[in-house]
C-alpha cells in the first residue's frame, strides 16, 4: 500500500479517505527480532525462487516441512510465531496461543523483511541484480519514498511490545 499511494498507482487519493496501517513496517533497524536479523546472513531470495515453497505453515505444509526447513529459515517462522519467545505473554495466554495451529506467511513477506533488516532500508523486493534489472530498470530495488505520499492521510497503530513493528519501526 505504501508503494501504490508514493507512486500514484490506481488512482488511491480519489479512493481513500484515509490508510490506516496497523503495526507497519517500513524499516527494520529497530527490530529486537533476533533470527530475522540473523536470517539475513543466511538467506537470499534466490532460495524463494528455487524451491518453490511460497507459504510457511499453509494448507501443504506438514507435506512439505522437512525439504522446506532444509532451505528456508523455519527457525525464524518459529521464533515469530512463538508466543512463548514475547517476554510479556503470561502462561495461561502461551498456552492458548500454543493449541491453534500456525498462522500461514509468506516465504516472499519473510524474505523482504530480511531484506529490509539487512540492507536498512524501506525498498521494493531484492529479486537480485538480473532480475531486478527486467523488473525495475536497475541492479538495485527502488527505495519507497514515503514522503511523497501527500494526498491520504495516515494512521499508524504501533505496539510497544511487538518485536517488528515499534513506535521507530513505523
Amino acid at each position: 500500500m505504501f508503494t501504490a499511494l508514493a507512486e500514484g498507482f490506481g488512482n488511491l487519493k480519489e479512493k481513500l479517505d484515509i490508510f490506516i496501517a496497523v503495526a507497519p513496517i517500513t524499516n527494520l533497524y529497530h527490530a529486537t527480532q533476533k533470527t530475522l536479523k540473523d536470517g539475513t546472513k543466511k538467506y537470499g531470495a534466490y532460495d524463494l525462487v528455487l524451491s518453490k515453497v511460497y507459504q510457511f505453515n499453509g494448507p501443504n505444509w506438514e507435506n512439505i516441512r522437512t525439504m522446506a526447513c532444509l532451505v528456508f529459515p523455519c527457525d525464524l517462522l518459529n521464533d515469530l510465531t512463538n508466543p512463548a519467545y514475547a517476554p510479556y505473554n503470561d502462561e495461561k495466554v502461551i498456552k492458548t496461543i500454543a493449541a491453534r495451529r500456525h498462522a500461514a506467511a509468506s516465504t516472499k513477506q519473510l524474505f523482504h523483511f530480511m531484506q529490509s533488516a539487512r540492507d536498512n532500508n524501506f525498498a521494493q523486493f531484492d529479486y537480485g541484480k538480473k532480475k531486478n534489472l527486467e523488473k525495475y530498470g536497475t541492479e538495485k530495488p527502488p527505495i519507497i519514498d514515503i514522503r511523497k505520499i501527500k494526498d491520504v492521510p495516515i494512521a499508524m497503530f504501533v505496539g510497544k511490545q511487538d518485536d517488528l513493528g515499534t513506535p521507530q519501526v513505523g
